[in-house]
């Protein structure tokens, strides 16, 4: 599936019920990703209207690339992850998701 659009995500996160002044931060995070837009809809605010803001900073763009990959394939290998993300290290993006919850 390919990212979404701004517009495609903001209806994406109104019919989550998303509050308008939370679906800018919202989208800009989810980088168009359907899965991360709905999960970040089910984040309740910390107060009404407070803004919301991601925690968890990925090393880099490659990390999350890695991210990605986890999330749409059932058994992730280190070959696998190479062959997807070409010529990265590799090996230590694979270690750094074996480290994660």
């Amino acid at each position: 599936m390919r990212p979404l659009d701004a517009t495609q995500s903001d209806a994406l996160l109104a019919a989550r019920g998303a509050p308008a002044e939370q679906r800018g931060p919202f989208i800009a995070f989810a980088g168009g990703s359907p899965l991360a837009l709905s999960l970040a809809a089910s984040v309740p605010a910390a107060a009404p209207g407070a803004p919301w803001e991601p925690t968890g900073d990925l090393p880099s763009a490659v990390h999350r690339h890695a991210l990605e990959v986890v999330a749409q394939v059932y058994v992730t290998r280190e070959p696998l992850l190479r062959a997807v993300l070409g010529e990265t290290d590799t090996a230590t993006v694979f270690s750094w998701l074996r480290q994660q919850p």
